[in-house]
């Protein structure tokens, strides 16, 4: 989540996380909203219980991409925020 630095910021995530609560439940069950690529795991719990929330990652997407490329003559690289992206991640390299 975003931290609000100066008065008057609006922090989006946390304004998004106090609007999906309202969403209506289905007949069975509460509705499920698919996030993609928010990498901190503790976000899932600023949730309600009227919806289910899932995290996706594209990330292993974007490295599947980059090796069906590996033949090019391109270099790329790949830069991690830090130790625990690089481990969580480099799997996939």
């Amino acid at each position: 989540m975003k931290y609000i630095q100066i008065q008057g910021e609006i922090a989006i995530a946390y304004s998004l996380v106090q609007m999906l609560p309202s969403i209506s439940l289905t007949f069975t069950e509460p509705s499920e909203i698919i996030i993609l690529d928010i990498h901190a795991l503790q976000n899932q719990f600023y949730f309600s219980s009227n919806i289910i929330v899932r995290l996706e990652s594209t990330v292993e997407l974007l490295f599947n991409e980059l090796k069906a490329k590996e033949t090019s003559t391109e270099i790329y690289t790949i830069a991690f925020s830090g130790d625990e992206r690089h481990k969580c991640f480099s799997s996939y390299i």
